[in-house]
């Protein structure tokens, strides 16, 4: 196989010196865990994809940040390694099964590597399924080329919200999952790896489905070791047993349980302690917000015997959003958990670094946005920490809608928890000005202390800052 030296595993520029950081991208080799199994950064794969930092490495395999040096583009690109029954030779890079008795489940397990391969790529252009764009054999082993995803799984982003997110923001996921999902039902598939860490929010504000499950479940089940597949709490009971009764109800319970932990910050108990007696707490007791229908549907969609399931994901996905709208609460919602309809990750509008204010790092606890009516509250919702919350009238383009006549407004507003403050910036070049009357210039970032208040084409749009 061949190498390429002098290459940064980050940003691919070529006068990398392993000692670090990188000139251009201040990347640190420390940050990269060093490991025998992963192939080195710079290694060269089908003449074209240069591998840089490994991006996550499980049981089955690892998935590596890549250069497509014919595209031009950047890239990930994943490797079929089972752990429990292979291991990779240093001498030459080739992955090799570990005895003669697991030549046929590797071999097996990579005409399956092949076939999520191919069919992941039937999915082009479904913008909440990853895109995959290439698929070849090297090093006795496989490789899948796909999109690189810059932003972070649903996991780690539910842990930045501390601990559980707004309903209406989940709405939107959690709506986009499941119709992808149930397209991929359409084509005699399942997912059947559906969690946190499987659903990715990525820094345009996409959410992608990834990671799906074939390959390892059926490595795991040959090699009897399917209890490391399993993720606790959201496998279904079915999925427990080699001659468990899989289909689209299997995905159904795992979407329900990621949206009940997305909801609640409580994971569900594992099945089988689910089977044995142990109860869990009806969502509705959890999250006042969400309405004693919404719950039910969950109930319904978590039923240990997979018959009382609902049977496909749209049904699941009308019943608990009926219409494609929210999962309406019964009552209103209180105070401490006010409802963004929607949140997208950071977008990037401007070049330059945003100023760092006087006042910065003295503001802890949780960020909030108020609109104000005559001196009173009277809509608050929660800002998540370092994404933005785009105001405007578009409908397509912004988390929070605003119906004004006579055009067009946006702005997008982010929390920085690194600097402590809040940022404001105009998308459109008119309309938004601070509280004093100053119009803020397009694409121009102005920091907000909390208190600090401003408003889009009239002071009866009038918004205000604050931290909790």
């Amino acid at each position: 196989m061949e190498f390429i030296s002098g290459i940064c595993p980050n940003c691919f520029s070529q006068d990398y010196a392993d000692s670090g950081p990188c000139a251009h991208c201040s990347y640190l080799p420390i940050a990269q865990v060093a490991s025998s199994i992963m192939l080195k950064p710079g290694s060269l794969l089908k003449g074209r994809y240069i591998l840089g930092r490994a991006l996550g490495m499980g049981g089955f395999g690892i998935t590596y940040l890549a250069y497509d040096s014919v595209g031009k583009s950047h890239c990930a690109v994943k490797e079929y390694l089972p752990t429990q029954i292979a291991a990779r030779d240093t001498r030459n890079s080739h992955v090799l099964p570990g005895s003669a008795g697991d030549k046929d489940i590797y071999v097996r397990g990579i005409k399956l590597f092949a076939q999520e391969a191919q069919m992941l790529s039937s999915f082009a252009g479904n913008n909440a399924i990853v895109q995959v764009w290439d698929f070849f054999e090297d090093n006795n082993t496989a490789y899948f080329v796909m999109e690189f995803l810059d932003g972070v799984t649903l996991k780690t982003l539910i842990r930045s919200m501390n601990g559980r997110l707004p309903l209406n923001f989940a709405t939107d996921i959690f709506t986009g999952i499941g119709k992808a999902l149930s397209e991929v039902h359409k084509k005699g598939m399942l997912h059947r790896d559906v969690s946190p860490e499987n659903i990715m929010i990525t820094k345009k504000g996409a959410f992608k489905l990834i990671d799906f499950g074939a390959t390892r479940f059926f490595v795991g089940e040959k090699s009897k070791s399917l209890s490391v597949v399993l993720k606790p709490g959201f496998a279904p009971p079915e999925q427990y047993s080699s001659r468990g009764n899989q289909g689209p109800w299997v995905d159904v319970y795992a979407l329900a349980a990621t949206f009940y932990l997305s909801i609640s910050g409580v994971l569900l108990p594992d099945a089988t302690d689910r089977l044995a007696g142990v109860a869990y707490a009806p969502l509705h007791t959890l999250e006042a917000s969400l309405g004693k229908r919404a719950s039910d549907a969950i109930d319904k969609a978590l039923a240990l015997n997979y018959k009382q399931r609902y049977q496909s994901m749209n049904a699941f996905i009308d019943a608990l959003f009926p219409s494609g709208g929210a999962a309406a609460p019964s009552t209103p919602p209180p105070a401490a958990r006010p409802q963004p309809r929607s949140v997208q990750p950071p977008r990037q509008p401007v070049s330059s670094p945003p100023p760092t204010p006087a006042y910065a790092g003295h503001m802890r606890g949780t960020p909030c946005l108020l609109e104000l009516r005559g001196g009173s509250v009277k809509r608050k919702w929660l800002l998540p920490k370092n994404m933005d919350m785009a105001i405007g009238t578009a409908q397509q383009k912004n988390n929070i809608i605003l119906k004004i006549p006579g055009g067009d407004v946006a702005c997008a507003l982010r929390y920085d928890e690194k600097q402590g403050c809040f940022y404001i910036w105009n998308h459109l070049g008119s309309g938004v000005y601070l509280r004093d009357g100053t119009p803020l210039i397009q694409n121009k970032v102005f920091p907000l202390k909390a208190g600090d208040q401003f408003y889009l084409h009239s002071g009866d749009n009038l918004y205000q800052v604050e931290v909790e």
